[in-house]
């Protein structure tokens, strides 16, 4: 997921036929993978933040609680674009970007591509099912703030389509509809006959609106959508792909490089400031970038502290393999207790249709297939994309779904809808349909 204006990567229609929709029994009998290829798609911005300690993090319910650290970060952010003209540049020329550096031979692991011609609709009488539809947006958290106008972009946009804000009226309806009541904090939103079902008759629909807001609370926003995915007919995350993993709802990750005695000589806060330190620093021992993080993170020089209250891991195969960041992201997941694998959640069988909107989310289609059994028995539809999307699109994406359902839309015409909200870049490799569907099994 890109900020504004900014974006990298390569149009995967390049080297993949997105067109056709892969079973994974298949693929996996077959035993193939396919190759790919693309460029930074995690933040373009860049900070390199000096000298920095962070205190430790404290066990809760949730995992790890890292309000400490995230403030610590916060404040170093304030401080940093205090002294900065902007921190949401304009997208370079391609003449004017460096060439990305390549690791190595890409073998992908296995994946579906999604289609990006779906057939039928949505199954609309389980979507409204006793004249109620319970949703769910979220919207991840960016290290740079571009999360902060979607938030207000999000609750303004409810508000004009004749929703308010109302936690108890929404609770209520919800409990009278035989549903499942929300068990994580959250606001909920509520608009009376917002849709009508095959029948003609009024459907109330019910919104849980979660944002990661400065992250402090990532965990709790991660709880929240994760309550959400479980008992909602419909969810929605807007917010960074981090290079196939999965949601996240607070800070990545920071980088320190200590000395021999172990003080810190500097810390990091992006990847691309961290891999581009590292080539300068490789180039005595004609080191790659990722070889140098590797021997230095061996020999205990470079500290990688991680931040993942706020993720949900769906998978942590690595299908951007020529990306230095997705090699940090990975490792330091895989690492990590304590992270939330959505492969351990459970879910009823029933109907459901989740939307992930960030960059290239059609990553997490496989796992979301291979681990969920209940889940996809109740017939799982799958949106995500296919390509580079935007930060400043994220709100528009997610509102112009949740419009495209209650006016019981195609997948071909929400497709196309979608589409619409994120048009071709191509300066910035963001060419063709932004998303694709897979779609899940009528019972």
């Amino acid at each position: 997921m890109r900020i504004g204006a900014v974006a990298g990567g390569v149009d995967p229609s390049a080297v993949l036929d997105l067109a056709s929709v892969v079973d994974p029994q298949v693929v996996a009998r077959a035993g193939v993978g396919d190759p790919f290829e693309a460029v930074p798609c995690e933040p373009a911005s860049r900070a390199v933040v000096a000298v920095a300690t962070f205190s430790g993090a404290a066990d809760t319910s949730d995992g790890v609680d890292v309000s400490n650290t995230v403030k610590q970060i916060a404040r170093e952010r304030m401080d940093l674009m205090a002294g900065a003209s902007s921190h949401i540049r304009a997208a370079k020329s391609p003449a004017a970007s460096p060439a990305p550096t390549r690791y190595a031979p890409v073998r992908m692991a296995l994946r579906i591509n999604g289609t990006l011609d779906p057939p039928g609709s949505p199954w609309y009488e389980r979507l409204f099912a006793d004249q109620l539809c319970t949703v769910i947006i979220a919207c991840g958290f960016d290290e740079y703030g571009a999360n902060r106008s979607q938030d207000e972009l999000l609750e303004s946009g409810l508000v004009a389509r004749g929703f308010s804000r109302d936690d108890a009226g929404a609770l209520a309806r919800i409990a009278a509809g035989k549903r499942v009541a929300p068990q994580r904090p959250a606001e909920h939103w509520i608009a009376g006959a917002a849709a009508t079902d095959a029948a003609g008759r009024p459907v109330d629909v019910v919104v849980t609106l979660v944002r990661a807001g400065d992250g402090s609370a990532g965990g709790d926003a991660a709880s929240a959508f994760l309550d959400g995915l479980g008992r909602c007919d419909v969810a929605m995350y807007g917010g960074h792909g981090r290079y196939g993993t999965g949601p996240d709802f607070d800070y990545n990750f920071t980088a320190d490089l200590v000395d021999d005695k172990g003080a810190i000589e500097a810390s990091f806060s992006e990847y691309k400031d961290l891999e581009e330190f590292l080539a300068e620093r490789g180039r005595a021992t004609r080191r790659s970038p990722l070889a140098e993080y590797r021997a230095l993170v061996a020999k205990g020089r470079l500290q990688i502290r991680r931040v993942n209250s706020g993720n949900l891991v769906i998978n942590l195969r690595n299908y951007h393999t020529a990306e230095f960041g997705a090699h940090v992201m990975v490792d330091q997941l895989k690492t990590d207790p304590n992270i939330r694998r959505m492969s351990k959640q459970a879910f009823d069988r029933r109907y459901r249709l989740w939307l992930f909107n960030g960059c290239r989310t059609n990553d997490y289609f496989y796992n979301l297939r291979k681990l969920n059994p209940k889940a996809n028995a109740g017939g799982l539809d799958l949106i995500g994309t296919r390509r580079v999307t935007y930060w400043s699109m994220i709100g528009d994406t997610m509102l112009k779904l949740l419009d495209e359902l209650l006016q019981r839309r195609t997948f071909s015409q929400i497709l196309q809808a979608l589409h619409a909200v994120n048009p071709d870049n191509p300066g910035d490799d963001a060419r063709g349909p932004s998303h694709v569907a897979d779609l899940g099994r009528r019972a």
